[in-house]
């Protein structure tokens, strides 16, 4: 006769044997010699697996299959959506978004966007004309400093030599007119003495010694005035004007900087801005586009679940009309045909299962078809998304490959 061991093989069998032993020794009296080995009645024990039973829910699955979810930020509406358990071709249109407002921003932008470029292109007509000017009045500066150190060369070596020369000149001139002047006075003296002469004309003649005289002295006097104030006070001028010149110069080459450098600085700032109008419109331009979903294959079209969307409830189909948000699975196209069931695993029941262990799966949608399977996965942390229903109450993904 043979016994099943269910559980704990060590334990139950050192108990079995302790009863057989005591049962034994009631009978024969085993232990005082009261019978042999041979009297005692043997059991062969069979070690067999233990069958653990628990009952989750859950649904079947592709085990390979390619998800179409919404890209599109924000909420949006669908406007389109292929119908459920139809063969598709790759490229067939699945869902469509609504566009409109998208749509709107896309005119606002491409107007902002034009804006930007116009200011861009001003900017960089304002950078060419501020180079140009600064290069101008940088010239204009070293050329009002050269001529500035020319004028100061030229009056000292050459227009002061020339008055200098014209006054002494003048000196030399009304010094002879003097000397002839006062020749002609003592000569008209004495041709007034002999009566040749009347007292008016030797009047006359000594007045125009007298003229000369005063013109020699208003020559020496110009050439002390250009010796000692004309010539310094005109070198002074000269060379403060040059070293005006040099600090215009230096000032203008400041500017001229300042004035590149803002433009460069208004310049980026303009390419900046473009580039940044632009990018809005490629993300506008890219929603619109993500709002049309196509399918990347051929297959059968499979609405994704929605129970991770607690606000809906977890047995809402998508549909037309109906809101979604950004990255929101709406379909699934399996890619083969091996399959795998989600299930949700109650906290409770963890402790009775374990990866790798044989699963036997029942179809209610096949008349309760039942399908041998494999555990393969249980989540380390429960499903967030369920535990605001009940906050003792925990329930762990997990999946059985078939």
């Amino acid at each position: 006769m043979n016994g099943r061991l269910i559980k704990g093989g060590g334990l139950v069998l050192s108990t079995l044997a302790f009863f057989i032993c005591a049962a034994a020794l009631l009978s024969t009296g085993c232990g005082s010699g009261g019978g042999g080995a041979e009297d005692l009645a043997l059991y062969t024990l069979e070690r067999v697996p233990q069958t653990t039973s628990t009952t989750e829910n859950g649904s079947i699955q592709n085990r390979e299959k390619v998800v179409i979810e919404s890209e599109v930020e924000g909420r949006n509406t669908i406007v389109f959506l292929e119908e459920e358990g139809k063969m598709v071709e790759e490229g067939d249109l699945l869902v469509r978004l609504d566009s409109s407002g998208f749509e709107d921003a896309r005119i606002d932008q491409e107007i902002d966007v034009q804006n930007a470029e116009a200011s861009l292109i001003q900017a960089r007509e304002k950078l060419a004309i501020v180079k140009n000017q600064s290069t101008a009045d940088i010239e204009q500066a070293r050329l009002d400093l050269k001529f500035a150190d020319i004028d100061l060369k030229k009056y000292k070596e050459g227009e002061y030599p020339m008055e200098l020369q014209n006054a002494e000149s003048e000196i030399t001139l009304a010094e002879e007119e003097l000397k002839n002047a006062e020749d002609q006075y003592e000569w008209s003296k004495k041709l007034a003495e002999k009566g040749y002469i009347t007292e008016v004309e030797l009047k006359t003649d000594e007045l125009a010694v007298e003229r000369k005289q005063i013109s020699v002295e208003t020559a020496r006097g110009k050439m002390d005035l250009l010796r000692n104030y004309t010539y310094g006070q005109q070198v002074e001028k000269l060379r403060s004007d040059l070293d005006q010149a040099r600090m215009a110069l230096e000032r203008v080459e400041r500017k001229a900087k300042a004035d590149v450098v803002n433009a460069e600085a208004d310049l980026r700032a303009r390419e900046a801005q473009f580039e940044r109008e632009k990018n809005k419109l490629e993300k506008i331009n890219e929603q619109i586009e993500k709002c049309t979903m196509r399918a990347p294959h051929a297959g059968m079209v499979v609405y994704a679940q929605r129970d991770s969307h607690r606000w809906r409830g977890n047995d809402e189909p998508i549909d037309v009309g109906q809101e979604v948000t950004e990255r929101e699975e709406l379909i699934h196209l399996p890619k083969t045909s091996r399959m795998n069931a989600r299930i949700q695993v109650k906290e409770s029941s963890l402790p009775k299962i374990r990866e790798g262990m044989p699963v036997v799966v029942k179809v209610e949608a096949l008349d309760g078809l039942r399908v041998n399977g494999v555990l393969s996965k249980i989540a380390i942390m429960p499903d967030a998304t369920r535990s605001w229903l009940n906050r003792d109450l925990h329930f762990y993904h997990g999946g059985v490959d078939l």
